[in-house]
C-alpha cells in the first residue's frame, strides 16, 4: 500500500510539473478569482443598509438569498464544459500527439495510474480552485452568511459538473487522441446541450444529471419565503436523484475511458 501511495505521488508530480507549467493554474485562478469577487461586489452596491432594504437580502426561513449565492457563483461556471474540456484537451490530447504519453507509460507504473491521474488533476484543480474561492466571496465579501446546506448544494453541483465534464471529454481524448477534437467537441457540449435542455418537455431530473451546476444555480435562485413545502420538497428531491444519476453517468464513463486506455496500442 505505502508503496503504491508512493507511485501516486510520483505521478502526480509529474503531471502537474509537465501539463500544468506557468500559467496554466494562474490563469485559472485569476479567472475563477475574478467572477465571484466582481459579482459579491455587485450584490454589495445593490443593496442599501437602510431599514426598508435589509428584506431584500434579508429572508427569515431561508436565511441569505439564494439568488444571491446563485449569482456568486453563477458566472464563470457556465463555461465549466468548455474549460475542462480545453483543460483535457491539452493535458491529456496533446500527450497523444506529441508522444509524450508513450514516455509516461515506459516509467514501472500502471496505464490506469497514469490516466487516472490526468482525470483526477483534471478535477480537482479547477473544483478546488472554485471551491476555495467562492467560500472566500461568501464569507469574506457578502453580507449575510449563507446556509450551509445551501453552500453545500452549489459546490456539489460545481465538483459533480466537473467530474462529468472531465470524464466525458478524457473520453474523446482517448478515442480521437487529437487535440482539436477534443477541444471542439467541449464547444459544441457547452454551447448546443443548453439550447437542448432549454427545450419544456425535457424532463427536470435530465436537466439536472447534465447541468448539475445550473440546476443546483435555478433551485436556489428560486428559493424564497412564500415557496410551498410540497413545492420545495419536489425540487430537492428532483435535484438529489439528478445529482446521483450524474454521478453514475460519471463513473460509468470512466470506466470506460479507462477501459479503452488499458487496451490501446499506445506505446505496445
Amino acid at each position: 500500500m505505502r508503496q503504491k501511495l508512493a507511485q501516486l505521488m510520483a505521478q502526480f508530480q509529474i503531471e502537474m510539473r509537465m501539463s500544468y507549467r506557468f500559467p496554466v493554474i494562474e490563469g485559472l485562478a485569476a479567472l475563477i478569482f475574478l467572477t465571484p469577487i466582481s459579482a459579491a461586489v455587485a450584490i454589495w452596491s445593490a443593496v442599501s443598509f437602510r431599514p426598508d432594504a435589509l428584506e431584500y437580502f434579508i429572508f427569515a426561513e431561508f436565511g441569505f438569498s439564494g439568488k444571491h449565492l446563485g449569482t456568486c457563483m453563477f458566472g464563470f461556471t457556465q463555461w465549466l464544459s468548455i474549460i475542462v474540456a480545453v483543460l483535457v484537451s491539452f493535458t491529456a490530447a496533446k500527450s497523444f500527439e506529441d508522444g509524450y504519453i508513450q514516455t509516461l507509460l515506459t516509467y514501472p507504473v500502471e496505464r490506469v495510474t497514469v490516466l487516472l491521474m490526468k482525470i483526477i488533476c483534471v478535477v480537482i484543480i479547477p473544483a478546488g480552485l472554485m471551491t476555495s474561492t467562492y467560500l472566500f466571496a461568501i464569507l469574506f465579501v457578502i453580507p449575510q452568511a449563507p446556509l450551509f446546506g445551501h453552500v453545500s448544494i452549489m459546490l456539489l453541483g460545481v465538483w459533480i459538473s466537473i467530474l462529468l465534464f472531465a470524464t466525458l471529454s478524457m473520453l474523446v481524448a482517448v478515442i480521437t487522441q487529437k487535440v482539436s477534437a477534443t477541444a471542439i467537441f467541449g464547444l459544441a457540449f457547452g454551447f448546443v446541450t443548453p439550447l437542448l435542455l432549454s427545450n419544456p418537455v425535457i424532463p427536470n431530473i435530465v436537466r439536472v444529471a447534465l447541468h448539475p451546476f445550473d440546476a443546483a444555480y435555478i433551485y436556489l435562485a428560486n428559493l424564497s419565503p412564500n415557496m410551498m413545502l410540497d413545492t420545495e420538497l419536489t425540487q430537492l428531491i428532483d435535484l438529489q436523484i439528478g445529482f446521483g444519476i450524474s454521478l453514475m453517468i460519471s463513473l460509468v464513463l470512466l470506466a470506460i475511458t479507462l477501459w479503452l486506455f488499458t487496451r490501446s496500442e499506445i506505446g505496445g
